[in-house]
């Protein structure tokens, strides 16, 4: 099943909240292969106009369940950042230092008229720098234009503030989604296997207590009390499933 974008925003939606007025242009769904864990693990990046001139971002990273918003400055990488990104990383995107992050991801699915339009397999090579400045990220993308970003988390208190709603998936219910999910498969492969249930009225000799006397002496021949008792007979309802066993009773 092919994968899908997660957060609460539609293409081509107007946006209005206490701090911005914008339009959503669309997404890029991107996928990041990690070696040690052998899987892909997805983010999601969607572009809004109107929250400042061009190219602004907001991130999912559907791994760590962070919102993150991405503005575009300055191009002049080492004043920005304090020298923790060189000048050269314009042409080169590797690490310059032990707070820096190189990775490789590639399109998985996109949507929209975006600024940077892109298809299914075209790379981004990304670097992201924590520093005393904050915390950036330089993205080169597939036809070699390279741009700087600031990258901030956004809580769901400003995603309130920001666009007047939570826009994060919420945890809870895809919690109880995959809950409900495991439940219903796990019914049907019982029903499969054993059948569905039904039930039986069986009758069985009245339970008694009596008191006789064998060889002169009294002994006590007791039987285990039944559900319902009418004067001859006992009846208790049975559960017993359609399956193919040693049959009900068994």
């Amino acid at each position: 099943m092919a994968k899908k974008p997660k957060l609460k925003f539609n293409v081509g939606e107007q946006i209005s909240g206490n701090q911005l007025a914008a339009t959503v242009l669309g997404y890029v769904l991107y996928k990041e292969y990690d070696n040690q864990d052998k899987k892909h693990y997805y983010f999601e990046e969607w572009e809004l106009s109107g929250i400042v001139e061009f190219d602004s971002w907001i991130e999912y990273d559907h791994y760590s369940n962070k919102v993150s918003r991405y503005t575009p400055i300055s191009r002049d990488f080492k004043t920005v950042t304090g020298g923790a990104i060189g000048a050269t990383a314009e042409d080169d995107p590797a690490p310059y230092d032990q707070n820096a992050r190189y990775n490789v991801a590639s399109v998985a699915a996109s949507e929209g008229n975006l600024s940077y339009p892109s298809t299914i397999g075209d790379q981004l090579h990304y670097l992201e720098v924590q520093s005393p400045q904050g915390k950036f990220v330089i993205e080169r993308f597939a036809n070699g234009d390279v741009d700087l970003y600031r990258q901030q988390e956004v809580t769901k208190a400003q995603q309130k503030e920001l666009f007047g709603r939570v826009i994060a998936p919420s945890f809870l219910r895809r919690t109880w989604a995959k809950i409900l999910m495991w439940i219903s498969i796990s019914v049907v492969i019982i029903a499969a296997t054993f059948g569905f249930p039904s039930y039986t009225n069986d009758c069985t000799p009245r339970s008694t207590s009596t008191s006789s006397t064998l060889n002169g002496s009294s002994e006590l021949s007791t039987s285990t009390s039944s559900e319902t008792q009418n004067s001859s007979t006992s009846c208790r309802r049975r559960f017993m499933w359609n399956s193919g066993g040693g049959g009900a009773g068994k």
